[in-house]
């Protein structure tokens, strides 16, 4: 049996858990070349809430894309506080 903190658990967005959780705005450059993508990012979490480290697991082919989704997370979200957490979260940017 693995240990638990050997995978990362699959983060589903509660607008009723107490965290601020915005989505990724869409980048000017991005737009303007029509550019959309699929990502998952691998967050990490400390008791407090704050988030320490995000790292692109799986890239959307465009750095634009991935550096705004993972500038969002870092600087943005705040989780309720708890144990250390490590998450995945998959996201893609889709043009309306």
């Amino acid at each position: 049996q693995k240990a638990s903190n050997s995978q990362p658990v699959r983060f589903v967005r509660n607008k009723t858990d107490g965290g601020y959780y915005p989505d990724p705005i869409y980048p000017r450059l991005a737009m303007e070349q029509k550019l959309q993508g699929s990502l998952e990012l691998h967050v990490w979490v400390d008791p407090t809430g704050a988030v320490t480290k995000v790292e692109i697991n799986k890239s959307s082919g465009f750095g634009v894309l991935d550096r705004a989704a993972q500038d969002c997370v870092k600087n943005k979200w705040r989780f309720p506080p708890g144990e250390n957490r490590w998450f995945s979260w998959p996201f893609e940017f889709r043009l309306q």
